[in-house]
C-alpha cells in the first residue's frame, strides 16, 4: 500500500489507490484527451470536499476524505488539517473515461490568492464551487477575475443544495449579475415537501436518488415521474444554447421531440460556447452528502473544458518547452519545482536550457504529483504537469526549453557553457497579486 499521509491523527487515514496510480503511471493518453483543471472558489464553498469526491470517483483514492476528520489528499498540511482550510494548491493527476484530468485544488481564502494565481497561469479550464445558499461571494469575484486575466473557459458547480436556503436559481442570476457570465443548467433539482431528495441530468436524461447514499444515476424514460422535469428543463437549457448558437438554434427549430434530442448534438453546441465563454454550463448538487451528484463535475470536465492541444500558447521554437510555477522545498528531496509542460517531453536525467537566465540545467529527477506523494517518472509528455528536482538556479516563472547544444553541456560541465541557438520568445511569468492591506513605514 501508499504510505497513510503522517500528519493525519486518526487511524482511518485516506490513502491513495497505488493500483489506480501505478496503472496510470503507464498510461499515455493523446493530447486531445488531456485536461489541465483548477478548482476554484470562495472559502468554504466546499471546494475541497469536491476535490475530493472526485478523486474517489476516479479511484484515486480508495476512499472519500473528509475536511472535519482531517485525513482529505489535497489539503495535506498538519496545519491544513487543524484549520479545515486549503493553504497550498495541491496537483493531482487521475482517469475518467479515456481522459487524464490534472487537477489542481487551490485555496478560497484571500491571503493565499498568490496560489492561485500561479495555478491558473498553467491551466487550462477551471471548475468554480458556490455556496447554493450564498451564490456569487467576495472572493468568488477575486478568484473570476484572475480566471478573465488568463481567459480561461470556465463550468460551475453549485454545492450545498441540501442547506436550507439553497437556491440554484438565485445561484445562476448571482453568476450573470455579478460574474457577467451567461450559464445554462445541465441538471435540476426534485424536491418533496421542500427537501432535496433527486436531481436531474438534462443532457444525458438520467435521475440520481439522494434519499439513498448507494443509488447511482438511472435512465429516464418517457413514462416516469421526471419526464415532465425533463423535458421542461430541456427546452430552457437548449433555448439558452440556441441564444447564442445560430447553428444549433436551427437544429432546435427542425426537431419536434425535445425528449430524444440527440445528445452529441448539444454537447458540440455547448462546448463551442463554453471555450468561447458565450455561455457555460452548471450542474448542482451536494458533495458532502452524495458522492455520486459530483459525478456530474468529471463529465463536465471532459465534455466542455479544452485540451492543451486546442490553445494556442506562442510558444518558442524548440522541441521542449516548459514553464515553472510553483517551487516547494521537500526533506527528503530537497527542492521541487512544479513545472507545466507546453511542448514535446521531458525525460529522467535530461538537460535542458533556461531562457530568462542562460544557464543550463542538466540531470534533473523527474516525478508525477499525487498531493504530498511524488512518483518518480521516466517521463512526462506534452501537457501535462511534472515535477523536477536539480534545478539549482530556475526560480518561479522561467521558461526551460531543450536545445541540441544541451547534451553536450551536460557532458561537459566543467567547460564554459556553450552559446545556445536564439529564441525570440519567453513565456509570460508569473504576477504577484497587489496585497490585501498596504502598511506604512515611518
Amino acid at each position: 500500500m501508499y504510505k497513510v499521509f503522517k500528519h493525519c491523527k486518526i487511524k482511518n487515514s485516506n490513502i491513495i489507490n497505488k493500483r489506480n496510480v501505478e496503472t496510470g503511471k503507464n498510461i499515455i493518453v493523446p493530447t486531445k484527451n488531456i485536461r489541465n483543471i483548477g478548482i476554484i472558489a470562495h472559502i468554504d464553498a466546499g471546494k475541497t470536499t469536491c476535490t475530493e469526491r472526485l478523486l474517489y470517483l476516479t479511484g484515486t483514492t480508495s476512499s472519500v476524505g473528509d475536511v472535519d476528520d482531517g485525513n482529505t489528499v489535497t489539503d495535506f498540511m498538519e496545519l491544513e488539517r487543524e484549520r479545515g482550510i486549503t493553504i497550498q494548491s495541491a496537483a493531482v493527476t487521475s482517469f475518467w473515461h479515456d481522459h487524464r484530468i490534472n487537477l489542481i485544488d487551490t485555496p478560497g481564502h484571500v491571503d493565499f490568492t498568490l496560489e492561485v494565481e500561479r495555478c491558473l497561469r498553467v491551466l487550462d479550464g477551471a471548475v468554480t464551487v458556490l455556496d447554493g445558499s450564498a451564490g456569487v461571494q467576495a472572493q468568488t469575484l477575486t478568484v473570476w477575475k484572475q480566471a478573465n486575466k488568463f481567459r480561461l473557459p470556465c463550468v460551475f458547480f453549485i454545492n450545498k443544495m441540501d442547506k436550507i436556503g439553497a437556491d440554484y436559481i438565485k445561484s445562476m442570476e448571482s453568476i450573470e449579475n455579478k460574474l457577467g457570465q451567461r450559464v445554462c443548467a445541465l441538471i435540476v433539482p426534485t424536491f418533496t415537501e421542500s427537501k432535496l431528495t433527486g436531481l436531474v441530468n438534462l443532457l444525458e436524461r438520467k435521475s440520481l436518488d439522494l434519499t439513498n447514499q448507494k443509488a447511482t444515476w438511472i435512465p429516464i424514460t418517457q413514462n416516469e415521474r421526471f419526464s415532465d422535469e425533463l423535458l421542461s428543463g430541456r427546452e430552457e437549457l437548449f433555448s439558452r444554447i440556441g441564444d447564442v448558437n445560430d447553428g444549433f438554434a436551427n437544429s432546435l427549430l427542425s426537431t419536434k421531440d425535445l425528449f430524444n434530442f440527440p445528445v452529441d448534438t448539444a454537447i458540440t453546441a455547448l462546448r463551442k460556447t463554453t471555450l468561447d465563454r458565450s455561455l457555460a454550463p452548471v450542474c448542482i448538487g451536494t458533495a458532502l452528502r452524495h458522492s455520486r451528484s459530483v459525478e456530474s463535475v468529471l463529465n463536465m470536465i471532459v465534455n466542455f473544458l479544452p485540451s492543451p492541444a486546442e490553445k494556442d500558447y506562442h510558444l518558442p521554437e524548440s522541441d521542449f518547452c516548459g514553464l515553472v510555477f510553483k517551487i516547494v522545498h521537500d526533506k527528503k528531496r530537497g527542492q521541487l519545482s512544479y513545472m507545466r509542460i507546453y511542448k514535446g517531453e521531458l525525460k529522467q536525467g535530461s538537460s535542458v536550457h533556461n531562457l530568462n537566465r542562460d544557464t543550463i540545467e542538466s540531470g534533473i529527477k523527474l516525478f508525477t504529483p499525487f498531493s504530498d506523494d511524488f512518483q518518480p517518472a521516466q517521463k512526462v509528455t506534452e501537457g501535462n504537469i511534472a515535477v523536477v528536482s536539480g534545478l539549482s538556479t530556475t526560480i518561479t516563472g522561467d521558461t526551460l526549453v531543450g536545445s541540441k547544444l544541451t547534451a553536450k553541456a551536460a557532458k561537459s560541465a566543467s567547460k564554459p557553457a556553450p552559446e545556445v541557438e536564439h529564441h525570440v520568445n519567453v513565456l509570460e511569468g508569473i504576477d504577484s497579486p497587489d496585497p490585501s492591506f498596504k502598511g506604512i513605514c515611518y
